[in-house]
This record gives structure tokens, C-alpha cells and sequence, in this order.
């Protein structure tokens, strides 16, 4: 029997490339199953008695690729998004007051 050790559904490509290095890299062979229409979810499959092992190289990826996206990422300061809030209020504010309805005054 095979189990389930990577799903793919709603998965990048780099990540699944990276998930299928890494199973490579360790030396276990899997196969995959393709994306159907109605039903089926496209994964990555391993024999049984390599479900553990591959566990463990793709827990190791993920929490690589985790690390990385944590690197990436920027918090925008509260006080920018308070600005941009005003800014938009104050444009809506504007369109309001020049439209064609409010200038006729209807």
C-alpha cells in the first residue's frame, strides 16, 4: 500500500518542486496523482514502509520554506495604514462632491 504524504491541491509550484527535491535528496522514490476536474486531489504518494522518512523530509522542507517566507515579509506600520485610510476617505470624499449629481444638485 502507498499513503499520502504531500498534498498538492492549492500548492505553488516551487513549493511542490522543493517537496519533490527534497523526497529525491533523501532517496525515496513516490509517485503522483493528477489534478481531476470533479474529483481527485493531485499529491505525492510513498510506500508505507517510507511514509516516516518521507515525513520527515518534507516536515524539514515546510519548516524551511516557512523560515523563508517569515524572512519576506514586511509589517506595514500602523501609522501608514491609518494615512492610506485617510487618504481614501478623503478621495471618496472628493468624487462625491464633483460628480455630476451633486453639482446639479439632484
Amino acid at each position: 500500500m502507498s499513503r499520502r504524504v504531500f498534498d498538492l491541491r492549492d500548492v505553488g509550484n516551487d513549493e511542490a518542486e522543493g517537496v519533490r527535491q527534497a523526497l529525491a535528496t533523501a532517496g525515496i522514490e513516490y509517485y503522483e496523482t493528477p489534478a481531476r476536474i470533479l474529483f481527485g486531489a493531485p499529491a505525492i504518494f510513498v510506500a508505507d514502509e517510507d511514509f516516516a522518512a518521507a515525513r520527515q523530509a518534507v516536515d524539514a522542507y515546510q519548516q524551511q520554506w516557512r523560515e523563508r517566507a517569515g524572512e519576506n515579509t514586511q509589517s506595514t506600520p500602523i501609522l501608514r495604514r491609518v494615512i492610506a485610510c485617510i487618504g481614501l476617505v478623503v478621495m471618496l470624499w472628493l468624487v462625491w462632491q464633483f460628480s455630476p449629481a451633486t453639482l446639479l444638485g439632484q
